[in-house]
């Protein structure tokens, strides 16, 4: 297909909003390399029970960021775990499993990585380190991350544009009686 065929058969709208889908779809997924490297059937109860048996594996994880360190160019993140959705994003209304550790070494945004923030990590298995957060200590699995992407909140009208809830009416006349027609204006 020539490039004038194409310019034919899709106008600039066309062009540009497939331009766009495919922007937003190249965001929303892990990298195909990272996910090569990922075995799916792997858990963090695998991680909990035998973390030497599956060390060097690579975990896919999700959950929500319960507590941040920095120190230098190193971030830890102790992250609350729930299962992943189709999408790869936490599904916060199943029951949580534990938690966990996420080691960047090459640090993380600060504004975007705040705890009560979801996140997607996969990670390699690196061990299981002690943590102390709050009134108690944990030995926690730790994965040095290499793909992690924070989600914004979903809305609870399912990610609908904020429509009025209501349509007001035509005018007490009829609508022609105002000179306003709204078929002339599609």
């Amino acid at each position: 297909m020539g490039k004038e065929r194409i310019q034919r058969q899709f106008g600039a709208r066309e062009l540009m909003a497939l331009a766009g889908c495919l922007l937003l779809s190249a965001c929303s997924t892990i990298p195909p390399d990272v996910m090569e490297q990922v075995d799916p059937s792997l858990t963090l109860a695998d991680a909990q029970r035998a973390p030497a048996h599956w060390r060097g594996q690579t975990f896919l994880l999700g959950g929500r960021i319960e507590g941040r360190t920095d120190v230098g160019n190193i971030t830890r993140l102790r992250i609350r775990e729930y299962p992943l959705d189709a999408d790869n994003r936490p599904h916060l209304s199943s029951p949580s499993y534990g938690s966990f550790l996420v080691l960047s070494r090459l640090g993380i945004d600060s504004a975007e990585f705040l705890p009560g923030k979801q996140i997607t990590m996969a990670g390699r298995l690196t061990g299981i380190e002690p943590f102390k957060g709050g009134d108690k200590s944990d030995r926690l699995p730790s994965f040095e991350v290499a793909y992690l992407r924070a989600w914004e909140p979903v809305s609870s009208r399912n990610n609908l544009p904020n429509v009025p809830a209501i349509i007001p009416s035509p005018p007490a006349g009829g609508i022609n009686s105002t000179g306003f027609d709204p078929l002339t204006y599609r």
